[in-house]
């Protein structure tokens, strides 16, 4: 795989999706989901971050956080123009840079916390990416990363998984416990949970996620 490829493949539908997105077919489809899924987000912010945290949300898309952060010094990045442009409209309070997960455009210790939700499986350099994210956190801040688990495909996950490789052009990698809690070790701390718990019609449908999170 072509990684500088993909990558360039997956900002183009993100740009010509933009501010459709949350009303793409699959999304409408999705809702119920990313609303549990942000609400846990949220939860376990809210709960290891202070109130006037500095926070960045890496990989922002249509900014799905900016309101439950409420409180939070909030900046949102995403590399799609669409996107940003979209978030700056819906949030004009909010802060949101156009720029690369890989090479950041912020200080070293710019943030007291860094949240991936819904898009780090869409990442192709995830190494390099961590390190960034490790590098703009204070001391002590907190990471949360928000991604698919590797499960066992069934023939509906499958055919999602081609339609979003050839019709829209993007990836979707999904992360085993094992290569997530590699990715997070220079992290301390490190805690990880499957989203949703217990049995789901999602998991036949071969959707469930990890919650990875720790300490800078």
């Amino acid at each position: 795989m072509d990684k500088d490829y993909t990558k360039e493949r997956t900002r183009r539908a993100y740009n010509r999706i933009g501010a459709d997105y949350d009303s793409w077919y699959w999304m409408r489809k999705a809702r119920d989901l990313r609303t549990e899924l942000t609400g846990e987000v949220l939860r376990i912010v809210h709960k290891n971050v202070k109130k006037g945290s500095k926070v960045l949300d890496l990989c922002c898309g249509t900014g799905h956080l900016a309101e439950g952060l409420e409180g939070m010094k909030y900046t949102g990045l995403d590399f799609a123009p669409a996107m940003v442009a979209y978030c700056k409209e819906a949030y004009p309070k909010r802060k949101f840079v156009l720029g690369e997960a890989e090479q950041l455009p912020f200080k070293d210790g710019s943030f007291d916390a860094v949240v991936c939700f819904w898009s780090f499986h869409h990442i192709v350099y995830p190494e390099e990416v961590m390190e960034e994210i490790s590098r703009v956190i204070r001391p002590g801040g907190f990471v949360l990363i928000a991604t698919f688990k590797d499960v066992k495909l069934n023939l509906a996950a499958k055919m999602t998984d081609w339609i979003s490789d050839s019709y829209w052009g993007y990836i979707t990698k999904r992360y085993s416990k094992g290569n997530m809690m590699r990715l997070m070790q220079r992290f301390n701390s490190v805690e990880l949970e499957i989203f949703p718990k217990g049995f789901s019609i999602l998991n036949m449908m071969g959707i469930r996620f990890l919650i990875a999170s720790g300490r800078n």
